[in-house]
């Protein structure tokens, strides 16, 4: 993902070392235990001891297919569980359509059947139930998610694990349908993007949880060319309501720090590399990509800060 965002950053030649690095982080790839095939799909689905199966599986799916075709049948059945791996799943599905785009390859496709194989291993579905009241914009959504009190958050380990505990809370399940999603699909991801960069700013001594709030939203313009923009709409509600999880189990926990004055644009790709952070690096890349679009500053001021504020594990 990371090696793909310093690509459209304009930064190339960063790639080798930074992945260079990173790979020190990474376990051996495990082989697969037995087959998943189409007719029981949903008994494997959310568990990680499958992920070598379902591998696998995409890579029987997209050799069969072609791979916009396993994209337009999988991405709708995984939607509901976009929080997988802290959205990584998602993400990792979105950063290699867009390589793809660039330059169809074997080893590209591969990685395609990984992203979706960790979608599908880690999926994780938070409780929706249906919500008959008025649908808002999103700077006013997020007024009316349910935030647990301070006193009553339980960190569970991972992102997701923590965010699941609004399983048991009833009052959550409603937010899925507190987000209108009127109109084409390009605005409704701006409009959402602006004002989850500027609840970023305002969390920020917790940053990792609302660095996704900005990127996995904005991954849905990777890809909706092939998922079309009902689908893409229907993942933008799952974003929402991933979004609305790290509200409510996340938010202020030690109050709002001070903004930075914007960086020049130009420095941002070199300050998101010398952090070393792959979190910075595609946050970073996400924020320009909708700066691109939008011209709105605070992509700028959120860049600016996510560069200084992370850095990478030794």
């Amino acid at each position: 993902m990371a090696a793909d965002a310093l690509v459209a950053l304009g930064r190339p030649d960063a790639v080798v070392a930074w992945a260079e690095r990173y790979r020190t982080r990474l376990d051996d790839a495990e082989s697969p235990t037995w087959p998943i095939v189409e007719a029981e799909w949903r008994e494997a689905l959310g568990d990680p001891a499958r992920m070598a199966d379902w591998v696998a599986f995409f890579e029987r799916e997209i050799a069969d297919e072609t791979w916009p075709s396993v994209l337009r049948e999988w991405v709708p059945r995984l939607a509901p569980g976009f929080l997988a791996s802290g959205t990584h799943g998602m993400l990792r599905t979105a950063h290699a359509v867009r390589a793809l785009d660039a330059d169809d390859s074997a080893l590209r496709r591969a990685e395609l059947a990984r992203g979706l194989a960790l979608w599908a291993a880690r999926y994780a579905a938070l409780p929706a139930l249906p919500y008959s009241g008025p649908a808002f914009e999103v700077v006013e959504a997020i007024e009316r998610v349910p935030v647990v009190p301070k006193a009553e958050r339980q960190a569970r380990g991972f992102l997701t694990d923590t965010v699941l505990q609004l399983a048991d809370r009833p009052e959550f399940a409603p937010a899925i349908g507190l987000l209108s999603l009127d109109g084409p699909i390009g605005p409704q991801i701006s409009k959402f993007t602006r004002v989850f960069a500027q609840v970023y700013l305002e969390n920020a001594r917790t940053p990792i949880p609302f660095v996704h709030s900005v990127t996995a939203p904005s991954a849905i313009r990777m890809l909706e060319p092939h998922i079309g923009e009902e689908s893409a709409r229907e993942l933008l509600r799952y974003a929402w309501q991933a979004a609305a999880g790290f509200l409510a189990v996340y938010s202020n926990p030690g109050g709002p720090v001070a903004a930075p004055e914007p960086a020049a644009i130009a420095d941002l790709p070199d300050r998101a590399i010398a952090s070393g952070d792959e979190h910075a690096i595609k946050f970073t890349e996400a924020c320009l990509r909708e700066y691109a679009i939008s011209g709105d500053e605070v992509f700028v001021v959120a860049a600016t800060d996510v560069g200084s504020r992370l850095r990478a594990r030794s």
